[in-house]
């Protein structure tokens, strides 16, 4: 059978075309059904998605800012909620998300960081420490 998958262009691993023999390669590499869904095998592999590892390069990048671990440029890239006003409300420890005009503003990393940070579980925010990259890791591959 490996010599027949490499002559009908297969290749030396069996991980290309499986034309005529009913497997595919999440048969072949993880003994699963062809229609499994990528967000069970993300999870059972614990492989973090795309757009998570976006989201966590993003994170790391606030928690850079946090503990002054960025060049000066960065000094007033993010700023909480109390440090814009002086009332005292719930959501202090949120980051404050500024007002864009166009898309481009939308799009920015100010934006995008304070809406993935403030949608962090509360724990997470509050933390100072490095666990703050694996607890945010756990989160996304769950």
């Amino acid at each position: 059978m490996y010599l027949e998958r490499l002559s009908s262009g297969g290749t030396a691993l069996g991980l290309g075309t499986s034309k005529g023999y009913g497997y595919s390669d999440n048969t072949i590499l993880f003994n699963k059904d062809w229609l499994t869904p990528t967000k069970d095998l993300h999870r059972e592999l614990k492989i973090i998605k795309i757009e998570d590892v976006h989201k966590l390069f993003t994170l790391r990048l606030i928690h850079q800012h946090q503990t002054h671990k960025l060049p000066i440029t960065y000094k007033d890239y993010f700023k909480f909620r109390s440090e814009i006003h002086s009332r005292a409300t719930v959501n202090n420890i949120d980051l404050h998300i500024p007002k864009a005009k166009t898309n481009y503003g939308y799009n920015s990393i100010k934006q995008i960081g304070a809406k993935i940070f403030n949608q962090l579980p509360e724990g997470i925010r509050k933390a100072k420490t490095e666990k703050i990259k694996t607890s945010c890791e756990n989160l996304f591959i769950i």
